[in-house]
């Protein structure tokens, strides 16, 4: 391999472009759960402790979540890091490109 990848192994790589796909459902995901709650990116910050700039970030794409995060968004919307990962597994699933 080359590039960025150079000594790496071949199941590094694809653990390490699995998750940015998976990380790049995250902003879907919450767009989803948002809309399915009648939530506000105010509300939903308000919720989670958060700024609406960082759940915009995440909205667009532009930071992925590490696992803080994720269980605090989860808590916000009644939800376990279990459950928060099945709607992205859902979300993967539907999206065109899979």
């Amino acid at each position: 391999m080359r590039g960025i990848f150079r000594g790496w192994e071949q199941s590094q790589v694809f653990d390490c472009i699995s998750c940015y796909h998976v990380c790049m459902m995250v902003g879907e995901a919450i767009q989803h759960l948002l809309r399915s709650r009648n939530l506000t990116v105010a509300m939903f910050a308000c919720a989670t402790g958060m700024s609406r700039a960082q759940i915009y970030k995440l909205l667009h794409d532009k930071h992925s979540p590490n696992l803080n995060t994720i269980e605090r968004m989860g808590r916000a919307l009644d939800l376990s890091v279990a459950e928060f990962m099945t709607v992205l597994e859902t979300i993967e699933r539907s999206a065109p490109y899979s």
